[in-house]
C-alpha cells in the first residue's frame, strides 16, 4: 500500500481490469510513456462534455495516439485559476468523467492537452520515472505518487480513481 503524504487532498486508485495497462506502465511493452487525461469539467453541462470528449479523442487520434477509454473520478477544484494545490477544499467537488489512458505519449503532449482542457493535472509515467506514477499539475508542480501496481489498486488516490469502461 503507498502512503501519500505531500498531497493536500486524499487520493484514491480503483481499477477493475488492469493487465494491459500494467504492462505498459511496468515497462513490459514498447510502451516509452503513458499518461491519463479527461476533458470534462464539473461546471460544464453534460452536452459540453461529450462534445469536449468527442474532441481529446479527435486530438489523441490525430497526434497518433491510440487509448484505453476509462471512467475516471476526481475532485475538482471549482476556483477558476487557482493551481490544484492550493484549492480551498470547500472548492473542490467530486465528478465522475470519461478519461483515456494513453501508451506512448509524451510529457510536452499530455501537458499541453491538460492546459488545453483545463484539467487540474493529468497522471504521467516514463522510462526515467521507473513505474511510479506523476502527478502534474497545473500550475506546474508534480507530486510521486509512487509505483503502481496491480497491488495497489483501491489503496491511492481517494483524489481520483480510474476503472476500465464496461
Amino acid at each position: 500500500m503507498f502512503e501519500i503524504t505531500k498531497l493536500p487532498h486524499s487520493y484514491y486508485l480503483e481499477e477493475s481490469s488492469l493487465s494491459r495497462i500494467q504492462r505498459h506502465i511496468s515497462g513490459d511493452s514498447a510502451a516509452q510513456s503513458w499518461g491519463t487525461i479527461s476533458a470534462e469539467r464539473y461546471a460544464m453541462s453534460d452536452e459540453e462534455n461529450r462534445e469536449r470528449t468527442q474532441q481529446l479523442k479527435k486530438d489523441l487520434r490525430d497526434m497518433g495516439h491510440g487509448f484505453v477509454e476509462l471512467e475516471g473520478g476526481w475532485r475538482e477544484c471549482q476556483e477558476k485559476g487557482t493551481p490544484y494545490s492550493k484549492c480551498p477544499e470547500d472548492k473542490l467537488e467530486n465528478t465522475i468523467e470519461t478519461s483515456f489512458f494513453i501508451p506512448n505519449i509524451s510529457r510536452e503532449e499530455i501537458e499541453s492537452l491538460r492546459d488545453k482542457y483545463e484539467q487540474d493535472a493529468v497522471i504521467y509515467g516514463d522510462k526515467k520515472s521507473k513505474g511510479n506514477a506523476l502527478l502534474l499539475n497545473n500550475d506546474n508542480t508534480v507530486d510521486n505518487l509512487g509505483k503502481f501496481s496491480a497491488e495497489t489498486v483501491g489503496t491511492v488516490l481517494a483524489q481520483g480513481y480510474s476503472k476500465m469502461k464496461n
